[in-house]
């Protein structure tokens, strides 16, 4: 495993370059946390490479084209988006969230997880979207579904 500061290229590898030439501030043993906290993280990611390239894949595996994209028949590809989202909300759930969903639209349904903490901490939010473009003419597609 590379280094964390190895894994970013260039705006944020040159922060963390400029931040390691500036006057340390913290004390010895906080940088060692820091160190030893930040090894830990990416050792958990690393422990998870296999489940989270399985479940991408099972995820843009289901089309999701927006219906409202131009040039898309809306009553041909509503309802995908929704289908990525229960896919979602069931990992969601799995990883101990409380799911709920709100529908944009009739089968435009969005799902969101939340993790309670014990209070007064702060709050970490991950957001994204599930609708995508056309993938266009599939005959110029190299290799695979588009």
């Amino acid at each position: 495993m590379l280094e964390p500061e190895q894994q970013f290229s260039g705006r944020a590898r040159l922060e963390i370059y400029e931040a390691k030439e500036k006057p340390m501030t913290r004390e010895l043993s906080d940088t060692r946390a820091v160190a030893a906290e930040r090894k830990a993280v990416f050792a958990a990611v690393d422990a998870l490479r296999d489940d989270m390239i399985s479940v991408l894949s099972d995820v843009i595996s289901i089309p999701s084209v927006n219906p409202k994209y131009p040039g898309q028949s809306y009553d041909d590809v509503v309802g995908s988006e929704g289908r990525v989202s229960d896919l979602l909300g069931e990992i969601y759930q799995d990883a101990g969230a409380e799911v709920e969903k709100w529908a944009v639209e009739p089968g435009r349904t969005n799902a969101v997880g939340t993790i309670s903490g014990t209070g007064g901490g702060k709050s970490l939010i991950f957001n994204g979207h599930v609708d995508v473009v056309p993938p266009g003419n599939a005959d110029r597609w190299t290799s695979g579904d588009p």
